[in-house]
């Protein structure tokens, strides 16, 4: 997905800032050069227990809803490559918070990449405010944990309860879907189509059966 040229500005970046360690989650066994001495490649990682750690400083990631939710928990700031779906907004309501910044993983490019990190990691706004963030999002009354808990133990001891369903669950997968207003907007829009079409068409025939007459005439 990420592409070769993608991966040599990341990896360039990551090599510009010997300063800083990186630990990178990345799937493929190949790359394209060898890694610098400050980078770390695993195939899988303990996400949430790395953000956990004090030493972590910045996060950059997709931007996933999961992934956001455990930043702000550990208030560690962020980078997002935002790729598709909430990830987009998640981000964005991140930069509006200034926790985090935005690129584009179409055209990344590692001098915009290490602009970020320097800027996140020398700018003390950026960790403050996320620290607000994960004070406001742990001020719970349960561990979100024992909730989840809770919630299943609730469901278990009551299989039968239907209160707490929602009415779309009742509905026939026609108007689910909206299949109901959709098929009546898009005849609507096709009947008015094929109106403008035939007007159009009538017009053009009566000019060129005018144009005819008068070129008739004309030769008279």
């Amino acid at each position: 997905m990420l592409g070769e040229t993608r991966i040599l500005s990341i990896i360039g970046a990551m090599e510009a800032l010997p300063q800083y360690t990186f630990i990178w989650k990345f799937e493929s066994d190949t790359l394209p050069r060898a890694l610098p001495s400050n980078v770390h490649i695993k195939k899988w990682l303990p996400q949430n227990d790395l953000l956990a750690q004090p030493a972590v400083k910045l996060f950059i990631t997709h931007s996933g809803l999961l992934s956001t939710q455990e930043a702000i928990w550990h208030g560690v700031p962020i980078i997002g490559f935002p790729v598709f779906a909430d990830q987009f907004k998640n981000i964005n309501y991140c930069v509006g918070k200034g926790v985090g910044k935005r690129l584009s993983i179409e055209h990344v490019n590692k001098e915009e990449l290490v602009s970020a990190i320097r800027e996140i990691m020398t700018t003390e706004s950026y960790r403050t405010n996320m620290k607000r963030m994960s004070s406001l999002f742990r001020d719970q009354p349960e561990h979100p944990l024992d909730r989840a808990a809770w919630w299943v133990e609730w469901v278990l001891r009551h299989p039968d309860a239907t209160e707490l369903l929602t009415h779309g669950s009742r509905l026939h997968w026609f108007v689910k879907y909206s299949y109901d207003v959709l098929i009546p907007l898009f005849a609507s829009i096709a009947l008015v189509l094929h109106g403008l079409f035939f007007i159009v068409r009538r017009l053009f025939c009566r000019r060129k059966g005018a144009s005819k007459v008068a070129g008739k005439q004309k030769r008279s």
